[in-house]
């Protein structure tokens, strides 16, 4: 057996021996047949074989977006042979290939479950495998919420207009047209054909069609420039590296637009739009959004479900108000849960191998606020903490951070050794009976939406689950309805009012 090295050395070789666009085509074809929830889409034409159903039907039951996505990437900056190049149209060439990274073996050799190169482990696929492809559109809503946000202290919508020129809604219109459009071609996307037909779309009618493209395009030299600028030190782990599409969904390339992961279309105005306005404005930005457009967006989403718990938003108390409870407090009978916010995004560098790193942001985000409700937990039995909505007899208490993107990391001895050191360094007593969790924005909305049951019996089930899990893998996304999804009636409604203008 080939070692991982070799294995991923001859994986990428191989890939050299076609042509860019034919490799891109073939992403872009694959990634799209992965993709549901969307309006009934004809599968695309993908490699010279008359069997189509068959190829389609491979490629749905045993191919994943992240190996399309390092596909994508790794035909991108590794280059082709000098020698004349062939077309990527053979399926089962294709099969020979992605097999050898399908065999690559990642796993952490001869260690325990609970040993931190496990956990670093988990937590580099769960960045690597990021989202659902079955509902590509799902953080759109959200981010309109938050890029249309404003209150005395932050003008998001001006923000957002002032670096990207349009509104929020004209993006999310124009991602639509180029994702149907390319769901229906099997052929590249010529550039001057795409602008001028994209120009001539009702909803799109008075929008710099070029314009917006420009801002989501770039060509292959920039690519590379990201990518080198951006990935991982140690390429053993180069599988994780950071993928420029995600900023830059469109690769200009002789006279076309070659799309090779479309469900990056939403992806890049969505988290990608945001983390170019952190890059470009600064600190200060984060911050002012963290406390006022994040912390009200965590508001609106708990105020879903009002009827089901008391909701106590943050309140001073303590000696002449000097402390702060936590920034959200959900009662129901006699159970709590604390809530603390933190609008922290993994860092690119978490997806290489260094606990340094993997230690550091784990603090940043979950240690800090683990260490705040254990503080005010202890307030609370001290009856220093006092509100009158709080009742008399509490049997229980679950804590959970709140952070703006997922961070992947499960459960497990070296995380909690990393959190009960933090709170010893602090002088904070750790509660062995908490079992504190830490979710993306994006988990809780699926937690309040879409767990069969309310949010209280999921942190029950978490609680006194002893087996290490992602939180995600308590939901059966298999009994949603997708249709009763606020994501989904946005991405509906969204179409539907811009037809009728």
């Amino acid at each position: 057996m080939k070692n991982y090295m070799s294995s991923l050395n001859d994986f990428e070789e191989k890939l050299k021996q076609f042509s860019l666009e034919s490799k891109l085509e073939v992403c872009r074809k694959i990634a799209h047949t992965l993709t549901y929830n969307l309006s009934p889409l004809q599968p695309l034409t993908i490699f010279d074989n008359p069997q189509q159903d068959k190829i389609f039907d491979e490629l749905y039951r045993s191919s994943h977006l992240f190996e399309i996505e390092y596909i994508a990437l790794a035909s991108t900056v590794n280059g082709e042979w000098k020698s004349e190049l062939k077309k990527f149209d053979d399926f089962n060439v294709f099969c020979q290939i992605i097999n050898i990274y399908k065999d690559i073996e990642v796993a952490p050799k001869n260690k325990p479950i609970d040993d931190l190169e496990w956990v670093m482990t988990f937590h580099r696929m769960g960045l690597q495998q990021h989202g659902n492809p079955k509902l590509p559109y799902g953080n759109l809503r959200r981010y309109d919420y938050l890029f249309n946000f404003s209150n005395e202290h932050i003008n998001m919508k001006e923000i957002f207009k002032e670096h990207f020129i349009f509104s929020f809604t004209d993006y999310v219109l124009l991602m639509y047209a180029i994702f149907a459009l390319s769901a229906h071609q099997n052929i590249p996307l010529d550039e001057n054909s795409v602008i001028k037909s994209l120009s001539e779309v009702p909803v799109l009618k008075g929008i710099n069609v070029k314009l917006m493209l420009d801002i989501l395009s770039t060509d292959r030299e920039e690519i590379m420039k990201l990518h080198n600028k951006n990935k991982n030190k140690d390429r053993k782990f180069r599988i994780y590296d950071y993928n420029p599409y995600s900023k830059y969904p469109l690769l200009k390339h002789n006279g076309k637009f070659l799309i090779p992961i479309p469900q990056y279309l939403f992806s890049a105005i969505t988290e990608g739009f945001y983390h170019q306005l952190c890059e470009i404005i600064g600190i200060t930005f984060r911050e002012d959004f963290g406390k006022n457009v994040f912390e009200n967006c965590v508001d609106e989403i708990l105020n879903w479900y009002k009827s089901d718990y008391t909701i106590i938003p943050e309140f001073p108390y303590g000696r002449k108000g000097g402390e702060k409870s936590p920034d959200y407090i959900l009662v129901k009978n006699n159970e709590l849960i604390f809530i603390e916010i933190k609008g922290t995004t993994p860092k690119i560098k978490l997806r290489g191998n260094d606990p340094k790193v993997f230690k550091e942001q784990l603090l940043k985000g979950f240690g800090v606020g683990v260490k705040q409700c254990l503080k005010k937990e202890q307030d609370l039995i001290n009856k220093v903490l006092k509100h009158p909505s709080l009742p008399n007899n509490i049997e229980n208490i679950y804590y959970i951070v709140v952070v703006l993107e997922d961070f992947y990391i499960p459960p497990g001895k070296p995380v909690d050794n990393y959190i009960k050191e933090y709170c010893s360094k602090h002088k904070i007593n750790y509660n062995e009976k908490r079992k504190p969790m830490m979710i993306s924005v994006s988990l809780l909305e699926s937690i309040l939406e879409e767990y069969d049951g309310g949010i209280f019996d999921f942190m029950k089930v978490w609680s006194n689950d002893p087996l290490i899990k992602f939180p995600g893998t308590y939901i059966d996304y298999t009994k949603v309805n997708i249709k009763e999804l606020r994501s989904h009636k946005y991405w509906v409604d969204t179409y539907k009012n811009a037809r009728s203008k």
